[in-house]
């Protein structure tokens, strides 16, 4: 399935926008706990979150793995240019169970 974290085009309210959009959603328990259930349930592919670990919300969501889970987080893939991929891969940060793949 697709889930779309920045919101789905068709339902204009989902859309994060910026700073306020995110604050609503960040202040949302219950979406958030929906976020760490799929995440534990299934491997991500991430596409299109700029460079992810600074997205307020996908980066909280993987600061949340790496600090429950350390070694044993379900691996997640970070779909990017190459040049972002290197420097995500680069960064002391970065979840272990984030691979970044670039193209």
């Amino acid at each position: 399935g697709i889930l779309h974290l920045h919101g789905y085009w068709r339902q204009p309210s989902s859309v994060i926008l910026g700073q306020k959009s995110y604050d609503r959603i960040l202040a949302t328990p219950q979406l958030q706990d929906i976020f760490r259930s799929i995440w534990l349930q299934w491997s991500w592919l991430y596409v299109g979150c700029g460079s992810g670990l600074d997205d307020p919300n996908v980066g909280k969501l993987l600061r949340w793995g790496r600090a429950a889970f350390g070694e044993a987080a379900p691996r997640h893939y970070f779909l990017t240019q190459v040049a972002t991929a290197r420097a995500l891969a680069a960064r002391l940060d970065k979840p272990a169970n984030l691979i970044a793949v670039g193209y």
